[in-house]
């Protein structure tokens, strides 16, 4: 008998059909007239997939954070506003770069 070759978004479907059946696997298989072997080989493959996902969605860089030039007036009141979502840090534009530095740093911890 030759196999039936399915990708893998009929193999997940079939997973989550043999979850929802009740069945052991070996009874689904038999029911569904797939080598066993290939069942275990998709849902080992399908496994090692979702923990490589999640890997890299654990590895993934937080949010980017907006950062607004503002001047009001003339260049001496400039300021660099920092914005997340709703919250807004606005700095003098005399801030020195280290006490910046610190400060993102501390955010990041």
């Amino acid at each position: 008998m030759r196999h039936q070759h399915r990708s893998p978004e009929e193999w997940l479907q079939l997973l989550e059909e043999q979850q929802n059946s009740g069945l052991t696997i070996g009874q689904f298989c038999h029911q569904k007239l797939i080598p066993i072997q290939s069942f275990h080989n998709a849902k080992a493959k399908i496994k090692r997939l979702r923990k490589e996902v999640d890997h890299v969605k654990a590895k993934a860089p937080p949010e980017f954070i907006s950062i607004i030039t503002a001047t009001k007036g003339d260049e001496h009141d400039a300021s660099l506003v920092l914005a997340h979502g709703a919250t807004q840090l606005s700095i003098p534009k005399s801030t020195s770069a280290k006490w910046l530095s610190t400060l993102i740093k501390e955010l990041n911890s």
